[in-house]
């Protein structure tokens, strides 16, 4: 099963026990002990963790790529990329729900050394190298088997760049 570790931004109890009462993956709460922390001290606790780190922060790869190591459990990032205003938990509750009615295997899907950032109309992957945030692909929700190349890329990249063991 794999583990999500919510950023404070997310850190609502509403949301992960909805999460966890559906019993497909793990989420965990924001640790308290990194209350108010900046993004650097959070990234450097949360991937060695081997939690995928859940956030709707969209620039975090970008502006701290450098706290971002080449093997980690992954970022997923939930967005809204059609309004400036910041998503909502009921948003985000959604814009996964949309996810998971497209794509009924998405919790078996391991995004381990890949960022991740779901938003309205697809699914965009980057990856982390030496510090250095890359662009791999967006998948459209429209787009056929969009679900199944996703899941084929992200496989690629896990096993090219295996988390070294703990």
């Amino acid at each position: 099963m794999i583990t999500y570790q919510v950023d404070e931004c997310i850190d609502s109890k509403k949301f992960v026990d909805a999460c966890n009462e559906q019993g497909l993956v793990s989420v965990w709460r924001y640790p308290p002990s990194l209350k108010s922390k900046k993004d650097p001290e959070v990234l450097t606790e949360i991937l060695p963790s081997g939690h995928t780190l859940l956030t709707t922060d969209r620039t975090i790869h970008f502006e701290h790529s450098n706290f971002i190591p080449d093997h980690h459990a992954g970022i997923l990032i939930i967005a809204n990329t059609t309004s400036p205003q910041t998503i909502t938990v009921s948003q985000i509750m959604r814009r996964l729900g949309k996810l998971k009615s497209m794509f009924p295997t998405w919790h078996t899907v391991s995004i381990q050394n890949s960022i991740v950032e779901v938003c309205e109309t697809g699914v965009q992957v980057w990856r982390v190298i030496a510090g250095y945030t890359q662009k791999i692909k967006f998948f459209e929700f429209d787009q056929k088997n969009w679900q199944n190349d996703l899941t084929s890329l992200l496989s690629k990249i896990a096993a090219a760049y295996q988390l070294p063991h703990q």
